[in-house]
């Protein structure tokens, strides 16, 4: 028996990800058609060098296979769909720009001859298995903090006798 494990990097660009809601990803087997079953769905986890992982319930095996998989970043139902100025279209809620990235994981128990199996994690298409000690890089999903921010200037000039006169300006976005 072997077990593997599928895990995942989250990185916030613009704010602290301990301020922001909960993110939550998704884990989907990838069937021999190729639609996607979901398996599983979990939260963050801080490591202690302080990134965040996305770390999947551990996949126990009792014989050699081959399988693939794909994780996503969980869009929250009431995100947006909103252009970005490089005209690609992406998720937003509370500002926060999500990853809609579809990382693929392609998992291989092989059998040693020995009578003990051995299990590999191979992300995105990569040609070498993943490898904790080797520090080798998970896949990782980069949310941004949108800020829009403007200078608006504008000059009024009254042309009245009236000194007391004011007035009310309203500005609108579209």
């Amino acid at each position: 028996d072997t077990e593997v494990s599928i895990e995942a990097e989250k990185v916030l660009v613009g704010r602290d990800i301990e301020e922001t809601a909960d993110f939550k990803f998704n884990l989907y087997y990838v069937t021999a058609s190729g639609a996607e079953q979901l398996e599983q769905t979990v939260g963050l986890t801080k490591a202690e060098d302080g990134t965040y992982e996305v770390k999947f319930e551990p996949k126990g095996y009792t014989r050699t296979v081959e399988e693939d998989y794909v994780i996503r970043e969980a869009i929250p139902e009431d995100a947006i769909r909103v252009f970005q100025a490089d005209g690609e279209m992406v998720w937003e809620k509370n500002r926060i720009r999500y990853d809609a990235t579809a990382h693929k994981v392609h998992v291989s128990v092989t059998d040693d001859q020995e009578g003990k199996l051995h299990g590999a994690v191979y992300y995105d298409d990569n040609a070498k298995a993943y490898d904790a000690e080797d520090n080798a890089e998970v896949p990782v999903f980069t949310n941004t903090v949108f800020e829009a921010k403007a200078n608006i200037e504008f000059h009024k000039e009254y042309f009245g006798n009236d000194t007391n006169a004011r007035f009310a300006f309203m500005m609108m976005t579209t």
